[in-house]
Order: structure tokens, then sequence, then C-alpha cells
């Protein structure tokens, strides 16, 4: 007659089966893979959370690894679905059919509906690998099983411009989290800093018969999508181009 037997995981893996107490759990320890920069390889970053100041007050400081992580921290930080997120959150222990596999994610995201997300930040180039897109692959079919999302964000996406350097820069320029109200109020601001390269109150007048985003909240939202930005040249409206410069530029 077999004995039975238990299995302790240190703090932070689990298995696949227990991945929404992984997740519930999470806020409970620091992240489970630390982060170091060393030369020739990605350069470690720590940067400060204001979302998560606001919403998880544990995760305030974040440790970074490489630029495309850092542009996954201006996106979460602007996405309004994520309430607060944490990077390198847990183990995961998994059979793929062939091995047993651990797993750890870049970010576990809480969503603003309860739900929660990992989140594998990737080189958009690495796709081409036949071993990294086997292994994605085997990590979206193991999280199907459960209640918790796997997503991956592409480089190509995470650093697309003028996107990422209107983040960049509203982040610079708030006190608060990316909120859109937040933004909207910036966006005042520097809509009336750029009446100048408009050409004055009256062809304010005349852009907004002729495009929805030349209002105040339109431009806000356009602002926040990354449509126009602060340091890039872009059309607002069919055959009219504006500058919208940051104060203290010309």
């Amino acid at each position: 007659m077999s004995k039975g037997f238990s299995i302790t995981l240190p703090d932070g893996e689990y298995f696949l089966k227990d991945i929404d107490q992984a997740a519930a759990e999470a806020p409970n320890f620091p992240p489970v893979r630390k982060i170091y920069g060393y030369r020739g390889g990605p350069r470690k970053i720590k940067a400060k959370s204001r979302k998560n100041k606001a919403e998880m007050p544990a995760f305030s400081r974040v440790t970074l690894e490489g630029d495309y992580e850092f542009a996954a921290f201006y996106w979460l930080e602007a996405n309004p679905l994520v309430q607060w997120y944490k990077p390198q959150p847990f183990k995961v222990r998994f059979h793929d059919g062939l091995t047993t596999t651990t797993y750890v994610g870049d970010f576990l995201a809480r969503m603003v509906d309860g739900s929660y997300t990992i989140y594998e930040v990737k080189k958009s180039t690495n796709l081409d690998d036949p071993d990294v897109a086997k292994r994605l692959e085997s990590l979206q079919k193991a999280f199907l099983k459960t209640n918790v999302k796997f997503e991956v964000l592409l480089s190509d996406e995470l650093t697309a411009q003028p996107r990422l350097q209107t983040w960049m820069y509203l982040y610079g320029k708030t006190r608060s989290a990316l909120t859109k109200k937040a933004v909207l109020q910036t966006a005042k601001q520097e809509f009336l800093k750029s009446l100048t390269h408009l050409g004055g109150s009256a062809k304010l007048i005349e852009l907004k018969k002729t495009s929805p985003l030349v209002n105040e909240t339109g431009l806000a939202l356009a602002i926040f999508d990354g449509v126009v930005t602060s340091k890039y040249r872009l059309p607002i409206c069919d055959g009219f181009d504006a500058f919208f410069t940051a104060p203290g530029e010309k």
C-alpha cells in the first residue's frame, strides 16, 4: 500500500491548478525573480507607479528589465482596464505534454472587473524563432484551462510612436495616474499653448467645424491614444498641420 505524500512549494511558486490562489496571494510577497543589470545585457530600470501607489501601495516602486518592459510600464499605467500590476509575480508549474515547465510572467495585472491577466513582453522579431513560438503556444494552451488570461505584449506595439512618447510626456506632466480626467486637464493646457501654431482663435473656430478632434474632450482622447502629441508634428484634421509644443519649447 503506497503512502500519500505532499509537496511544499517555495513562497511565490504554484501549480497551474492553483493559479487563482496565486493571483489572490500575489500582494503578499515580493517579485519572485530579481532583476540584475549587467554590461551588455538589458538595463535595470526602477520606476515609480502612480497607479499602484493609489491601488496597491506595496508595488508603488517597480523594477523593470530592459526598454521593452519600460515601455510596458507606461502601457500599464495608461491602460484604463488595469487596476494595479506586479512585475515577476509568481512561478507556475505545469505539464506541457512533454515536460514539466516552470514559468514566471513579466507582469500580473488585476483588471478593474476583478479578473487577472498575465502579460508576457516579447521583442516582435523573437516570434520568428520556432522555439519561442512553440513555448508561447504552450503557455496560451495552459492558461486556457484557468481563469487567468494570458497575453503577449509585442515590442512593436509597445514602442509605437508617437503613442509611447505621448504617454511618457503626459506621465511627466500629470501628478496622478494617467486617467482620462487627468489627461483632459493637461490637454486643455497644452491646447491653449498650441493656439499660436494653429493661427489663433479664428483658426480654431474653423477647425472645430471640420474635425471632431478639435475640442477639449476629443483632443484629450486623441492625445491619450497617441494620435497627436507634443513631440511630433501631425495632422489633426484634413489639410491642416499643427505643432503641439511642451512648455518652454518654441
